[in-house]
């Protein structure tokens, strides 16, 4: 029984850990896409960016990238 329900939490933990990277990973092609529109292009520098953020990251860039009007101004540094 101990067994069945250390199996059930460690599934519980996986499921949340994949909830999480694939949040995460929908919030990149989603930031990415406007920037594209928005910007026309996404440099290199941006999509390592992307690609190295961690959450608190892509909130601050998806808040940004409303009132931004350079992608400079998205990440707060220059991502030539």
């Amino acid at each position: 029984m101990a067994e069945a329900e250390e199996l059930m939490g460690l599934m519980q933990m996986a499921r949340e850990e994949g909830r999480r990277e694939g949040l995460q990973r929908g919030t990149i092609l989603v930031l990415r896409r406007q920037l594209g529109i928005k910007f026309k292009t996404v440099p290199d520098r941006a999509e390592k960016l992307l690609e190295n953020a961690v959450p608190s990251d892509l909130e601050q860039w998806t808040d940004r990238i409303l009132t931004a009007e350079t992608i400079e101004e998205v990440f707060g540094r220059q991502p030539s």
